[in-house]
């Protein structure tokens, strides 16, 4: 074997390399987990050494390996032991699954979803804890979402629906009995206050394989999984070392805060400078299929809450309502700044206009004290991008990690948030990359479903899970949507020189699907099935 043959061809396909030219192709050639060579079949056929694998695409889509650029790992993993709601479209689904699901445990039945809306539920309103009581009421039976978790009877009896703390809601029925369900801040009142909270006891390690495995199912060959404090580190390296990740991850470290109140909030999962610096992790060090990314940051806050920090306040009673941040805009500054002086580019989670206006200029500031960025720095969520924000990002090279699935499945509560015309320009995804922005595409998963099909319809269509167009100005291609969740998440990595596209020298990382989502109806794209999720010309997913 020599670099000029091929350990595995993949032939029969549709390839779409998604290079600068265009490129289609119905094979690749492949030698030691790199793509030798693109083309025919019997061009490719030609390049097969001695011994090499073969692999009939017989006529399925050959895409560039997806990337996620922002995927909670190991909470996926651990939602994955919870009934599965993100594409309920019924309360008497929601039930349906939640009794399959009660077959299968002994313990509280839990559900999770991405926003259970009463556009997008056939009954027109959100579930109560009389309708989970018709699952159980011997034992807990919860659902939970990106902002809001709703209980049964058994449940909402140890918890006191009066006693909200500041921005909670308990609403109640006419004759002001509570109704089983907790709003907002009001979520941490209930055993499942968190954004990804289990009642499972697996382990960190058990919970990272799940997520990967999770993630190449639905065709992702990489992640970059924004929050690890030093246990998940360590469980991530144990897998690398012991077993190999299923797929590449990139990691990002959480610095931790000096703010008390962030402190307290995040503490367990931050780590600081000295910590990574005693374990032995540095930016961009490769350990195998995993690799350390930029440092993760955090400053305003959910617009699902009604707390990302923006320029004109909510509406609905809400009239003093700005958002809130996490950190005061100092601390921001100084973790930049302790960030750069280690030599660690940042990620930093920004959602309204006025959050995303203070940190791109302080990641500018940072920029300018020490002459040039570790690395390249990006946005996380962005859902109000600004004029100045588009200006600093474009001198600093700044990109942006975006999750279009938001578009759909919180398009109607953004909506009832900040009103019709804020909520057409809810994550312009068309205006930042006219801008030239480099987008990643992703899904925040557990908080949305990691489905990047129903990402790219949602980009493409921009339409809510209760079906209304949300902003058509902001659409973008299918292929546009694509090149985000392939060479734009490459870029945030830092790695579009060996991801992101097929083409020679770069890695053997594809996605197979059983359609050709370039050309078929749009209202096709969610149904896609993954057939092969291929990793450095290994198979790390087959249906």
């Amino acid at each position: 074997m020599t670099d000029k043959t091929a350990d595995l061809i993949l032939f029969g396909g549709k390839v779409y390399t998604l290079d600068a030219a265009g490129t289609t192709a119905t094979a690749i050639a492949v030698s030691k987990g790199t793509i030798l060579a693109v083309g025919s079949d019997d061009q490719m056929e030609k390049l097969a050494g001695p011994g090499a694998r073969r692999i009939n695409m017989a006529g399925a889509i050959v895409l560039p390996g997806l990337i996620d650029s922002h995927i909670h790992v190991s909470s996926v993993g651990q939602v994955s032991e919870m009934a599965f709601l993100y594409d309920a479209r019924s309360i008497a689904e929601i039930v349906d699954r939640l009794k399959d699901h009660a077959q299968k445990t002994r313990g509280a039945v839990v559900g999770r979803g991405g926003n259970f809306h009463e556009s997008s539920l056939a009954e027109g309103r959100l579930p109560t804890a009389a309708d989970l009581d018709s699952v159980a009421t011997d034992r807990p039976v919860m659902i939970t979402d990106v902002n809001k978790t709703i209980v049964n009877s058994l449940v909402l009896r140890t918890i006191d629906p009066d006693d909200l703390p500041p921005g909670g809601e308990a609403p109640k029925d006419p004759s002001g009995k509570p109704l089983g369900v907790f709003l907002y801040a009001a979520k941490m009142m209930t055993p499942l206050g968190g954004p990804s909270a289990s009642v499972s006891p697996i382990s960190t390690e058990e919970a990272i394989i799940r997520g990967l495995r999770e993630a190449a199912r639905l065709g992702h060959t990489g992640v970059l999984d924004p929050i690890v404090n030093r246990e998940s580190i360590a469980a991530y390296r144990a897998i690398e070392r012991e077993q190999g990740l299923p797929i590449r991850a990139s990691i990002m470290p959480r610095l931790r805060s000096a703010t008390p109140g962030e402190l307290k909030r995040m503490g367990p999962l931050t780590v600081t400078v000295a910590d990574l610096e005693r374990i032995g992790a540095s930016a961009g060090l490769q350990e195998g299929r995993l690799t350390f990314g930029p440092i993760k940051l955090g400053f305003d806050r959910w617009i699902m809450h009604r707390t990302a920090l923006m320029y004109e306040p909510y509406v609905v009673g809400q009239a003093d309502n700005f958002g809130s941040t996490g950190v005061p805009e100092e601390e921001l500054q100084r973790q930049i700044d302790e960030a750069f002086g280690a030599g660690w580019s940042v990620g930093i989670h920004t959602t309204g206009d006025r959050g995303v206006d203070i940190v791109a200029s302080a990641i500018e500031k940072g920029i300018e004290k020490v002459g040039q960025a570790p690395g390249r720095c990006h946005l996380i969520h962005v859902y109000y991008p600004t004029d100045k924000m588009f200006d600093i990002a474009g001198r600093c090279g700044l990109a942006i990690a975006a999750q279009p699935t938001f578009i759909r499945t919180w398009g109607e509560t953004v909506r009832a948030f900040v009103g019709q015309e804020r909520a057409e320009r809810f994550s312009p995804l068309r205006t930042m990359l006219d801008r030239g922005i480099t987008v990643g595409g992703g899904a925040d998963s557990p908080i949305t479903w990691h489905n990047p099909w129903v990402g790219i319809y949602a980009a493409a269509t921009r339409k809510t899970e209760g079906g209304r167009i949300l902003g058509e100005k902001e659409r973008i291609t299918v292929e546009e949507a694509l090149r985000c969740y392939t060479l734009g998440s490459a870029a945030i990595l830092e790695k579009e020189e060996i991801r992101g596209s097929i083409e020679v020298g770069k890695l053997a990382d594809f996605t197979v699907i059983d359609r050709d989502i370039l050309a078929i109806d749009l209202e096709q794209i969610p149904a896609t099935k993954v057939l092969k999720t291929i990793v450095g010309g290994e198979i790390a997913y087959e249906a």
